[in-house]
């Protein structure tokens, strides 16, 4: 009962939200009104040792301040702990390479491209200007906090107000197309191929001639040329002795990662789709007919599209026929279904009557079993196939997109045609999950391929060497000497580490694409392998059920945001950045947050007393912005560790310059006295600090806008100005003494 009535609520809380949204999509003309106020929007709770528990949801005011560049250099000198941490906080008062606020519209290496095609014409995609008004999920959140007095109205039109809302802000960039195809027609040696309304993209032919005319055109603020020569290159590698896949071994108070807790992607999410949706794409397509796919025995399935894309994506009807023309949607190379089986394949329902045991079914099956699925066969000779498999995700409405894939650009500079779809993508409000790629130490400081260099884009490499049989070998396991890596070095000597998480990435059973084991016809074992292609999907998976859990358990609908599923997978990485090396502040380029370890945000999963809050703040330049944890309360004595991160959008490198963003933690005794006990004041686009023996003190986190000048594409209801930084922290007692609360095998934050 107790579960059906959070989940209950979490409902009505949407519905609030869509129904409101439906009131508004009609005017989506008119810009959505910005503040200038400071506002500190967020989900948080707080459960005290005796038992008390409080939370809040919504936006409030908060206070700030501004200084000067000079008093944060000097700020700089103060909390740097040691002479790197201080040659990273001063790298960002240096001047880059261009002072040019300016977005470069056409760069160097398109024109040289274009050039090297034949007759000097080839495909290209035009990035729209910005819209100038809020994406669904953002619309979907405002209104929830602005009507409140809606609760009353029911939930039964959730669905059905939910698609509205996205079809108008669809017919709402149709009609913009339509207003500028006139204008884009008559540019001379530019020919239209597709407009892509869920990119807001244009795709293309267009010669040199054409680039002089684009160049003035307004509406257009980004031509791509994309590197045709470059294939999607799967993420695997050579063959490793046979060894057991550890996640079944994980324990049930991290969110279980391979088997059924209740919280595995089922959850009734708003939009089109009755289940957390993932759209999976993959350059040799998916056999998705494979009984592992089915919602339980002699059931339908839980794909609900697939299709398969070049030039153009073409839809298979029923979803799961794989033979329905000469181009057949199946896999050819079973890479496909197999990292589909690792996110969401299930046979624990006896989908395959072969296997009986529970064991037997766990280890076959995926970490979130009950998701449901929109598959892509993007094909390996082109990459304007993966730009449209994007854009059609984003116009099915799904909640989150996975691939094992990389184009081949490992110049970590995010500026393929790949790269920018998936901010694209972001900036509608829904984050990708890529893994980095299989190059290592390629020669290069940066091996990361594209998109995962994208910031919109949660990046996964890979640990493990092959040998590891238990959860102790895995907790033991380092970075695999395949996976990529940063750093990445941007705007002259600032450094991004990218890699944002790592899991195993080795594999032995797995839903194959042919054979003749099990009554399906289908094999479940075969030569074991390693790739990031298969780390990517375990973190993937995970993310699904950390969606279902907050919003579902939780009522949290900032976990809809794209930029607080980011931030909220970082602060599961159990801070590893190599052999007996634990983060304190900041993260690893070759590591990210560590290697991934879900927890619930709860009682089971947290020790009492415990608290958390996830958010978004506005930050100008030059402004300081305080957030006091537990509400400005004093923390009881037995809170012990605390853990925070931040992360924030960037879409260029360059021009416009990136937002830089300090993070500190401070701490006072009596609550006027505050003193700085662990910073990351770098210049990576996302930052970590971490402390034991916060208890008998009260907190805060002051966020410092070192450089801000552009919101790049994601202020959300942000002035003008202002970037949205997205941020979460959690506190808990180290203990483990709680009779419901997680065992001593349960590792620190």
């Amino acid at each position: 009962m107790q579960k059906l009535t959070k989940k209950f609520i979490a409902i009505m809380l949407l519905f609030l939200s869509f129904f409101t949204c439906r009131a508004i999509a009609s005017e989506l003309l008119i810009p959505i009104p910005k503040t200038n106020e400071t506002l500190l929007w967020g989900s948080s709770e707080w459960r005290d040792a005796d038992g008390g528990y409080e939370s809040s949801y919504g936006p409030s005011v908060i206070k700030t301040k501004y200084t000067s560049h000079e008093e944060l250099i000097e700020q700089c000198y103060e909390d740097a702990q040691s002479q790197k941490e201080l040659d990273d906080c001063l790298v960002t008062f240096e001047e880059g390479p261009s002072l040019s606020s300016e977005y470069l519209k056409i760069t160097d290496s398109d024109v040289f491209l274009l050039q090297s095609f034949p007759e000097q014409k080839g495909e290209a995609f035009l990035k729209l200007s910005e819209l100038g008004i809020l994406n669904p999920v953002d619309q979907l959140l405002e209104e929830t906090w602005i009507n409140k007095d809606l609760f009353e109205m029911g939930a039964l039109k959730v669905k059905e107000v939910s698609a509205e809302i996205t079809t108008d802000f669809f017919e709402y960039r149709r009609n913009r197309f339509a207003e500028i195809a006139e204008e884009l027609e008559d540019i001379p040696g530019l020919e239209i191929i597709a407009y892509l309304v869920g990119l807001d993209f244009v795709h293309v032919n267009l010669s040199l001639e054409s680039l002089a005319w684009l160049e003035d055109f307004v509406d257009v603020s980004r031509v791509m040329v994309p590197d045709l020569t470059l294939k999607a290159n799967l993420d695997v590698v050579g063959a490793n002795p046979p060894i057991l896949d550890h996640m079944q071994l994980q324990s049930p108070y991290y969110i279980y990662q391979n088997g059924d807790t209740g919280n595995d992607g089922e959850y009734n999410m708003p939009g089109s789709w009755s289940d957390v949706v993932v759209a999976v794409m993959d350059p040799t397509g998916m056999n998705g007919d494979h009984v592992a796919f089915k919602e339980s025995t002699g059931s339908n399935y839980r794909i609900f599209q697939s299709w398969k894309c070049g030039s153009t994506c073409e839809e298979f009807s029923p979803p799961t026929d794989i033979t329905s023309d000469d181009n057949n949607f199946g896999d050819d190379y079973w890479h496909g279904t197999e990292v589909a089986g690792l996110l969401a394949g299930d046979l624990r329902d006896g989908q395959d009557p072969a296997y009986t045991s529970e064991i037997s079914r766990s280890i076959r099956s995926g970490q979130a079993p009950e998701a449901g699925l929109v598959l892509f066969d993007t094909g390996i000779t082109a990459i304007p196939s993966m730009v449209n498999a994007f854009d059609r995700a984003v116009e099915s409405n799904v909640h989150l997109i996975s691939a094992s894939v990389s184009a081949g650009d490992y110049s970590c500079e995010a500026t393929s045609s790949i790269s920018e779809a998936a901010n694209a993508v972001y900036e509608t409000g829904i984050l990708s999950v890529f893994s980095a790629g299989n190059q290592g130490d390629n020669g290069n400081a940066c091996s990361v391929g594209s998109p995962a260099d994208a910031e919109g884009v949660l990046a996964v490499g890979a640990i493990g060497s092959g040998s590891e049989e238990t959860a102790a070998d895995w907790d033991a396991a380092l970075a695999s000497d395949y996976s990529s890596h940063g750093p990445h070095t941007y705007y002259g000597s600032r450094v991004r580490t990218i890699v944002d998480l790592v899991a195993p990435g080795t594999i032995q059973w797995y839903l194959d694409a042919d054979g003749n084991s099990g009554s399906s016809g289908y094999n479940y074992q075969s030569p074991v392998y390693d790739g990031t292609s298969f780390s990517q999907p375990r973190v993937a998976a995970s993310l699904v059920d950390a969606i279902d859990f907050m919003v579902g358990e939780r009522s949290d609908s900032m976990m809809l945001l794209p930029g607080v599923q980011r931030v909220f997978m970082l602060m599961m990485g159990d801070r590893s950045a190599g052999q007996y090396l634990i983060q304190l502040a900041g993260f690893s380029s070759y590591w990210g947050a560590g290697r991934t370890k879900m927890r619930r945000i709860d009682d089971i999963g947290l020790d009492t007393p415990w608290g958390r809050q996830d958010s978004a703040v506005c930050v100008g330049d030059g402004e300081v912005v305080d957030i006091n944890i537990k509400n400005g309360q004093l923390l009881s004595s037995d809170v012990d560790s605390f853990k925070a991160a931040i992360w924030w959008y960037t879409s260029s490198f360059s021009s416009p310059i990136p937002n830089d963003i300090d993070l500190r933690l401070q701490w006072s005794a009596d609550g006027t006295t505050w003193t700085t006990i662990r910073s990351d004041i770098g210049s990576d686009l996302k930052k970590m600090v971490y402390y034991q023996g916060v208890g008998n003190h009260y907190l805060r986190l002051r966020v410092t806008g070192t450089q801000v000048n552009s919101a790049h594409g994601d202020g959300g209801s942000c002035a003008s100005g202002k970037a949205r930084i997205y941020f979460i922290w959690i506190y808990e007692d180290d203990d483990r003494d709680d009779a419901d609360g997680p065992d001593a095998d349960i590792d620190l934050l």
